[in-house]
C-alpha cells in the first residue's frame, strides 16, 4: 500500500481472509481499516461493481421519472436525493463490508477444522537437507487427503505448493501434485513445469521422478517425449533396473517387441549391470519371460539361451527358480502334460542350483524341487530322495511354527488311549483311526502342513508346476507369483517392492 495501489491491496486482503490461517483476525482488522477509509471504487470486486452500477442506473431512471424517494413519516414533500458519497457509503455498509465479514467467518470456521492438521505439519514447514520425521510426512499426507476430500481447488493447490517447500526432496509429493493437476483439462503445460522444476533443482538424479513423468507423457500421447525421458535416466543410472523394465514395457506398448527386447539386451551388455549379479539375473529373467510370452514355441530356444547365460551367477537362488519354472511350463502335445525331456531338464536345473546355493536359499529351492516332483514328477523314488534330503538337511525342529501348530491342535494327554509315536508309526494308519487318536493324527498332519505350507509359492497357488504342465507355456508364467519378483501376483504391487522380494535394492 505504500505504492498507493489500493485496489490491488484490497484484492490481496480478500484472498488472505479467504484462506484458513492462524493470523486471520489480525488481517481482518487491517482490512476493515482499509474498507472504512478508502473510496468504494477501490474496494469492490467486479461483481460488486456491476451490482452498484445497476442500482445507480435504476435510481437515476426513477428520479428522472418524477418518482423521488418519499421521506420517512409519510410526508408528501419529496426527500432530498442522495449524493454520490452517500450512495457509495450506503452500498459499502450494505453490501461490501457484510460480504467481507461473511468470507472471514467462513475462513475462521475452516481454520478450526484444519487446526489439528496444521499442528502436525508445523514441526517442519521449512526446507532443510535433513530427512523429515516420518510423523511429519504422515501429517502432510493426511492434510493433503483432507483438502482433496474438501474439493476446494485453490486450497488444494495452495497446500501442495506449501508441501513442496519442506518435502522438496520427497518424490511422492511432486508425483502426487502432478497427478492432481492431471485431472484438470489442458493441464499438460502446468505438469511439465512442475516436473521440470523437480528434475532441474531438487531431484536431478532420482530416476523415479523421471519415470512418473514419462508415464504421464505417454498417457497424453507424447511418445517421443516419454522415450526421451527414459533415455535421459539411462545417461546417469544405466544400471537402474526399474528404468530398464519400464522402458522395455513402454516400447512393447508402442507395438514393437523387438525394441523392447533391444532395451533388455542393451542393458545386459552394459558393464554397469554386468557387475551386479542380482540385477543382471533379474533383467535376464525379464528378457527371457518377454521372449517366451511374445514368441511362444518359436522363442523357447532363445529364452532358454538367455537363462543359461545368466547362470554365470549361480548363487542367485531366484534365477534357478525362474529357470526351472520356465522349463516346467513347456507343455506336451495338445497342451497336455510336460513336453518331452522337460522333467529331466527341470530336475537338472534344481540339482545345479542346489549345488551352488546355501542356507535359506537352499532350503527354499529344495522345497520347490520337492513340490515339483510331488505335483508333476514321474518317479516316486526321486521324490522320496529329495524329501529325505530336505528332512535331513533342514529338520522340522529348525522351524518352530510346525511344532506350535501341532501343539495347538493336539488333545489332552488324559484323553489319549496311548502316547503318539510319530517316529515308529505310519501316519496313514493314524489318519484312519477315529476318536482321540484321529485328533492326534490331525495334529501331526497340521505340523506337516505347517512345515510345507510356507512353500506353496512355486506355482500360482502352491502347485504351479503342475498347472504349467497342463496349461502350456502361457499358463506357466502365472507360476512366477511365488517367485515374488515376477508374474501377475508380483505385478500387483508393480515396481519398487518387487525388487526387494528379489533381494535387489536400487535407487529411487
Amino acid at each position: 500500500m505504500s505504492l498507493g495501489n489500493f485496489p490491488q491491496a484490497s484484492g490481496l486482503y480478500l484472498r488472505i481472509i479467504s484462506t484458513p490461517q492462524e493470523q486471520l483476525p489480525e488481517y481482518m482488522t487491517k482490512y476493515k481499516r482499509l474498507l472504512e477509509t478508502r473510496p468504494l471504487v477501490e474496494l469492490m470486486t467486479p461483481e460488486e461493481a456491476a451490482q452498484f452500477d445497476k442500482e445507480r442506473t435504476e435510481r437515476q431512471v426513477k428520479e428522472a421519472g418524477g418518482n423521488p424517494d418519499l421521506p420517512e413519516g409519510g410526508s408528501d414533500e419529496p426527500s432530498r436525493p442522495k449524493n454520490d458519497a452517500e450512495i457509495e457509503s450506503e452500498f459499502k455498509a450494505r453490501v461490501v463490508i457484510p460480504a467481507r465479514e461473511a468470507v472471514h467467518k467462513t475462513a475462521m470456521e475452516e481454520r478450526e477444522k484444519r487446526r489439528p492438521l496444521e499442528a502436525g505439519i508445523n514441526r517442519r514447514n521449512y526446507f532443510h537437507v535433513k530427512s523429515m520425521d516420518e510423523n511429519v510426512l504422515a501429517s502432510w499426507r493426511k492434510y493433503l487427503e483432507f483438502e482433496e476430500g474438501e474439493g476446494h481447488s485453490d486450497r488444494i493447490r495452495n497446500l501442495y505448493e506449501r508441501s513442496l517447500v519442506p518435502c522438496a526432496h520427497y518424490t511422492e509429493f511432486w508425483v502426487r501434485f502432478a497427478a492432481w493437476l492431471d485431472r484438470a483439462p489442458g493441464s499438460i503445460s502446468a505438469i511439465r513445469d512442475l516436473y521440470t522444476k523437480a528434475t532441474m533443482v531438487f531431484l536431478r538424479k532420482r530416476p523415479a521422478i523421471y519415470l512418473d513423468w514419462a508415464t504421464m507423457e505417454e498417457a497424453h500421447g507424447y511418445v517421443n517425449e516419454a522415450r526421451s525421458l527414459f533415455q535421459q535416466v539411462q545417461t546417469f543410472a544405466p544400471e537402474h533396473v526399474e528404468t530398464i523394465e519400464r522402458f522395455a514395457n513402454f516400447e512393447r506398448r508402442q507395438g514393437s517387441v523387438q525394441n523392447a527386447i533391444a532395451v533388455y539386451e542393451a542393458a545386459l551388455a552394459n558393464p554397469a549391470l554386468a557387475g551386479d549379479a542380482k540385477a543382471f539375473t533379474f533383467v535376464s529373467v525379464l528378457l527371457a519371460r518377454l521372449i517366451a510370452f511374445t514368441q511362444g514355441s518359436q522363442g523357447v530356444s532363445r529364452a532358454r539361451a538367455v537363462y543359461e547365460a545368466a547362470t554365470q551367477f549361480p548363487l542367485v537362488k531366484n534365477l534357478w527358480s525362474a529357470y526351472a519354472t520356465f522349463e516346467a511350463s513347456q507343455a506336451g502335445p495338445e497342451g497336455v502334460g510336460l513336453a518331452e525331456g522337460a522333467e529331466d531338464r527341470v530336475k537338472a536345473l534344481y540339482e545345479r542350483g542346489l549345488a551352488a546355493v546355501t542356507g535359506d536359499d537352499k532350503h527354499a529351492l529344495l522345497t520347490e524341487y520337492a513340490e515339483f516332483l510331488a505335483d508333476t514328477g514321474s518317479s516316486v523314488s526321486s521324490f522320496q530322495a529329495v524329501q529325505i534330503q530336505l528332512r535331513t538337511e533342514f529338520p522340522p525342529k529348525m522351524f518352530p511354527g510346525a511344532a506350535a501348530a501341532a501343539a495347538s491342535t493336539a488333545p489332552d494327554s488324559a484323553n489319549r488311549k496311548r502316547p503318539l509315536d510319530n517316529n515308529n508309526e505310519d501316519l496313514s494308519l493314524k489318519l484312519s483311526r477315529t476318536g482321540s487318536d484321529a485328533a492326534a493324527a490331525a495334529a501331526a498332519s497340521a505340523a506337516y502342513n505347517s512345515y510345507y505350507g510356507g512353500y506353496g509359492g512355486y506355482g500360482a497357488a502352491g502347485g504351479g508346476a503342475a498347472a504349467a504342465g497342463a496349461g502350456g507355456a502361457g499358463a506357466g508364467y502365472s507360476g512366477y507369483g511365488g517367485y515374488g519378483a515376477y508374474g501377475a501376483p508380483a505385478y500387483g504391487g508393480y515396481y519398487g517392492n518387487q525388487y526387494a522380494a528379489y533381494g535387489y535394492q536400487q535407487q529411487q
